[in-house]
């Protein structure tokens, strides 16, 4: 769990809006910004998944960019855990680009419409 300043927001902004709470197969994952976002050993973070209390948090500072990438990676490594699929981290970083840059150039993909 990160050692943080605590929770800055915990509602969206702009392209996080629809993504505060992220189910992940049975699961539900609440999303939180957190300012100056640090793993235990004090590393800076860009974002994190913490299993037990099922929470995604993301670094308050990040671009709309980055904070796509960041938030896809930590969903890939709620779908590695929970399916157990064994993408390890340089799965999890390539997916995550890949999916985010997929988006972002293709928006119909994230639309429900038929």
């Amino acid at each position: 769990m990160a050692a943080s300043l605590g929770v800055v927001r915990i509602y969206g902004t702009g392209y996080l809006d629809d993504c505060m709470n992220i189910k992940i197969g049975p699961l539900a994952y609440a999303v939180e910004i957190i300012k100056d976002l640090k793993s235990d050993d004090g590393r800076e973070l860009f974002g994190e998944i913490d299993y037990t209390p099922q929470i995604i948090r993301l670094e308050e500072s990040m671009t709309p960019e980055r904070s796509r990438i960041a938030l896809w990676h930590e969903i890939l490594h709620g779908i590695d855990q929970c399916y157990c699929l064994g993408l390890g981290e340089q799965g999890v970083a390539t997916l995550g680009m890949i999916m985010a840059q997929l988006l972002i150039d293709n928006p119909g993909l994230a639309n429900n419409d038929p």
